[in-house]
């Protein structure tokens, strides 16, 4: 299975049909709380509403069902991918050979630091009276998270409001916003390993970087993480959400348009410890805003946003895709670098 954030869109593209051997395996692929779809059309389970059928789709509720899956692909040759909440994420029109493998174990915990303090990082007497430590699944989304922070009164985790997707995707990308990104607030997580086995882990295992974790590397899964907030002022907590929320709407295109989110990556600061420039204000000025390619153009109210209004194909945003890179690159000598995933 390849997983790029371009490809060359002239290549005729043959896959291969594991289907016969996803099902001589299921007994040591699928868990009790497991179910299996055969060809499904990968259009309904991604934000980007484009893509040809999965060989097949495992939808997964424990962390049981998730280690079995992967296990088990694994033991059988069978290429997998983990999919969360289906953003940030192209699909071939070809489809996905191998397994899908749907991460649906949600968890969310307060944790007693007293019982856990030989786990969890040392903490000033002032840190201690407000810090509040969450566990949660890697399927649970990023919604869900900042739900509950909001009515139990915990801050930290506002700039994840409005992001889609999981946890598990979250950590996989560093996804954030606003100059915060979720590395900033992991303390420690269970990795599912290359051996298949679970390992422990602190934050500084990751290797967090502007959209990237080591996980993009190594091929382990997030299995579920530690999250550090803090008590806060319920009230201003959810004002501030509100507020990006809102924020967000403005210059998002709404859930019934098919987007995968900010395609490209933002450019990399001139002077260090500075923040990143937004993509889009090097897009809009190369006249982006303006452009398509059949029927997937850039979004009129930011010049981020590939669309799918309807009907388009992965090789017609892939072609998109080449021609704005090609336009910032001739105007402003700047190569952008895709933050969407390509899965083909």
């Amino acid at each position: 299975m390849q997983k790029t954030a371009l490809m060359n869109t002239t290549t005729v593209k043959t896959r291969t049909d594991y289907t016969k051997l996803i099902k001589t395996n299921e007994p040591y692929i699928l868990g009790d709380d497991s179910t299996i779809v055969y060809g499904a059309d990968m259009r309904e389970h991604t934000t980007f509403r484009i893509g040809g059928p999965a060989d097949a789709f495992i939808e997964v509720t424990s962390p049981e069902g998730l280690v079995k899956a992967i296990a088990g692909a694994r033991a059988a040759r069978i290429p997998h991918f983990i999919l969360g909440g289906g953003s940030n994420l192209l699909i071939d029109d070809c489809g996905v050979s191998g397994m899908v493998i749907k991460n649906r174990y949600k968890n969310i915990t307060v944790l007693d630091p007293q019982s856990l303090n030989y786990l969890l990082p040392s903490l000033s007497p002032q840190e201690s009276e407000t810090a509040v430590f969450l566990l949660a699944g890697s399927g649970t989304k990023l919604s869900e998270i900042v739900n509950f922070a909001c009515d139990n009164a915990l801050t930290g985790c506002e700039f994840l409001a409005g992001i889609p997707g999981t946890l598990g995707g979250a950590v996989y990308g560093n996804a954030g916003a606003y100059g915060k990104s979720i590395g900033d607030l992991l303390v420690m997580a269970k990795l599912i390993n290359d051996s298949s086995s679970i390992s422990c882990v602190e934050r500084d295992y990751f290797n967090f970087n502007y959209r990237t974790s080591r996980l993009k590397k190594s091929g382990e899964c997030l299995l579920s993480a530690i999250i550090k907030l803090s008590r806060g002022d319920e009230k201003k907590i959810k004002t501030e959400v509100d507020k990006i929320i809102t924020e967000r709407h403005l210059k998002h295109p709404p859930e019934y348009i098919g987007c995968a989110g900010s395609f490209f990556k933002n450019v990399a600061p001139v002077t260090p410890n500075s923040r990143r420039i937004a993509a889009g204000y090097f897009l809009e000025l190369a006249g982006a805003k303006d452009m398509k390619h059949g029927n997937a153009e850039v979004y009129s109210k930011h010049a981020n946003f590939i669309i799918n209004p309807g009907g388009a194909t992965s090789a017609e945003v892939l072609n998109l895709a080449k021609k704005l890179k090609s336009k910032v690159l001739e105007k402003f000598g700047l190569m952008l670098e895709e933050e969407v995933l390509y899965i083909g």
